[in-house]
Formats: structure tokens, sequence, C-alpha cells
């Protein structure tokens, strides 16, 4: 793929650029060795046109291992640079989530570096000013602090900072009840269940309403059952 001629200030150049190394990225991971050179070529401009944007670095970290080749720490410190020095915006988020998700399959980032980017993230002032994307960082944080680090404690916490901050968003309700739930802390998930349900401003439903019941519900049978079962054995 060859990029075409364009003017470097545009923002259409910029995204030429971006597009262009997460094409040869997906050429290199097909197994065409020729475009891992011109992927990080493309990204690291990408990168630095950019400013802001953490897109290009985290698809090069991301690249980096799942083609086993060197990670290098400067892409990690250029995402905790941005997420400091500039305001938070849709795309990183959407890049922290991704990956998060890669985490524990093929990329082995450290906990204590990605700590630091989310706690780069979550404490950035530009969210303060956007309640639904303050919650949806905390959530992301969230999920990554109990599907990859198996803190729940943690992640009970930074769901429970996303109802704080977005009360009128129906899923961060759904994540932080869900969580109690998950924890076994029943009477708890029942009490914030009953306010979700009580205050209609906001916004759930009765299926949401259902399906959360349920599952405490079905907690309770469980922990029921098992002291039944121990009972009886003794």
């Amino acid at each position: 793929y060859t990029l075409g001629r364009s003017s470097a200030a545009s923002d259409v150049y910029k995204r030429q650029v971006y597009a262009a190394g997460r094409i040869h990225a997906r050429l290199a991971l097909a197994g065409h060795t020729d475009s891992i050179e011109k992927a990080y070529d493309y990204l690291e401009r990408a990168s630095a046109l950019g400013k802001g944007s953490i897109m290009p670095d985290v698809v090069m970290i991301k690249l980096g291992y799942l083609l086993n080749t060197p990670v290098e720490m400067a892409w990690f410190n250029t995402v905790i640079d941005k997420l400091t020095i500039y305001p938070i915006i849709p795309s990183d988020l959407r890049s922290l989530a991704e990956l998060s998700d890669c985490i524990g399959s093929r990329c082995s980032v450290s906990p204590e570096i990605m700590d630091e980017i989310f706690t780069r993230l979550i404490t950035n002032n530009s969210l303060k000013s956007s309640p639904k994307r303050y919650a949806e960082a905390f959530t992301i944080y969230g999920f990554y602090k109990t599907n990859k680090q198996n803190d729940a404690i943690k992640a009970l916490e930074l769901f429970n900072q996303a109802v704080q901050t977005a009360p009128r968003e129906p899923q961060c309700w759904i994540n932080m009840i869900s969580m109690l739930t998950a924890m076994n802390r029943l009477d708890e998930a029942e009490q914030q269940l009953t306010l979700f349900k009580t205050n209609e401003t906001f916004g759930g439903n009765p299926a949401d309403y259902h399906r959360l019941q349920a599952r405490i519900d079905s907690r309770r049978e469980e922990q029921a059952s098992s002291k039944s079962t121990n009972s009886g054995a003794g």
C-alpha cells in the first residue's frame, strides 16, 4: 500500500498515514513480512502527526506482541505522556479497551504499566467535562482489573465511581450490581437494584431489573444449597 501525496498539515493526511499503518499491520499479521517495517514506519509517523491520539502507539504495541517482535518501552511512555498532556478523546478509550482485551492472551504488558496508563487516564481533567466518557474510563479500567488482574475489590470501586460519575447511565448500574453479585455481596446488590429500580431517571428497563434479580436469586440458591450440603456432611 502506497500513500498518496497530500498536505502534511491536514487531518486527511493524518488519517491516511494512520490508515496506511493499519493496512500494513494487517498484512504483516497475515504473513507479509515485507509489510512489517512499513507498518511501523507509517504508525510512528501517525503517532507524531496525531499528537494527542494514542491509537497509533497502541497498534504498534499490539503488533509487537502479536508478531513476537520487540515491544519498545518508548511506545508505552508516549501513551502515558499523551494521556497526561492532551484531552481524552473517544478513540483513546477504544484503544485502551482493545489493549486490555489483548492482555493475557498475546499481550504481556505488566500490571504496573497498565495501572500507570489507567491512572493517567482517569486523572485527566478533561474527562470531568464529559460524565459519560469519564464513566466509560472507569468502566474499562474496572473490567481490566477484574478480568485480567482478578482484583474484584478494585473493580467494584471503579464501577461504583462510574455510577457516581454518570448515574443516568443504566449500564454503569448494571456493571456495579453484577460485580456485587459475583462477589456474593447479595444484600448490597439487592439494595442497589432497589435504588436502580425506584429512580426512573436512571433509565433502566424491566428486562434489566429481571436479569439482575434472577442472578441474585440464583446466587442465594447456590449459597443455600452449599450450606445444606455442608450441614449434611457434618
